[in-house]
């Protein structure tokens, strides 16, 4: 394929997925998280690094679910970034993560 095909594939590709995203925008209320309401909600232990950058998204879901869920914890990890569990398993708060996460789950295990 010549660069010129090449660039008009490009573009072609672009003009489509500009008219998705076009299209997309009128429906972005019904994807909107925080627009969901719920009437219950399972048992849920939310870890976040204080560094996160959906921190605030976190804490608003956390006091979404609070009231609905007595057994939620939020427990935020001080000086982690996004997915932080993931990028370094070894760490302190990876392992700390983990221990709770463990206990949370045995916690809320119903035998």
């Amino acid at each position: 394929m010549t660069c010129r095909l090449r660039l008009n594939c490009i573009r072609q590709w672009a003009e489509q997925l500009q008219k998705f995203l076009f299209s997309l925008s009128h429906h972005l209320n019904e994807a909107d998280p925080s627009q969901m309401k719920f009437n219950r909600f399972p048992p849920t232990f939310l870890l976040v690094g204080s560094n996160e950058i959906l921190y605030d998204d976190t804490e608003n879901f956390y006091k979404t679910i609070k009231p609905l869920q007595a057994n939620t914890t939020m427990k935020e990890y001080k000086n982690q970034n996004h997915v932080w569990l993931l990028t370094n398993i070894h760490s302190d708060a990876s392992k700390a993560a983990v221990r709770e996460i463990k206990e949370f789950i045995e916690k809320t295990a119903k035998p």
